[in-house]
């Protein structure tokens, strides 16, 4: 039963590892896309993420100007 459940273990933590390796190295690309290729696609693309927390502050503003 122990090794059982060592095994499960193991290919678990192997599975959340591999995971987090490809979600690192994706995270890797898309950082490296803005700064070395100045296409229009690329610079398209880096507003689309920067807006959510933008249209945040704007929000929390126009809550804060009406209080």
């Amino acid at each position: 039963m122990m090794n059982r459940r060592s095994a499960s273990k193991i290919r678990a933590y192997s599975a959340v590892q591999i995971y987090i390796t490809e979600q690192i190295t994706l995270n890797m690309n898309f950082i490296k896309r803005p700064f070395h290729h100045t296409n229009p696609t690329s610079s398209t693309t880096v507003p689309t993420n920067i807006r959510e927390p933008v249209t945040l502050s704007t929000s929390s503003s126009t809550t804060t100007k009406p209080a």
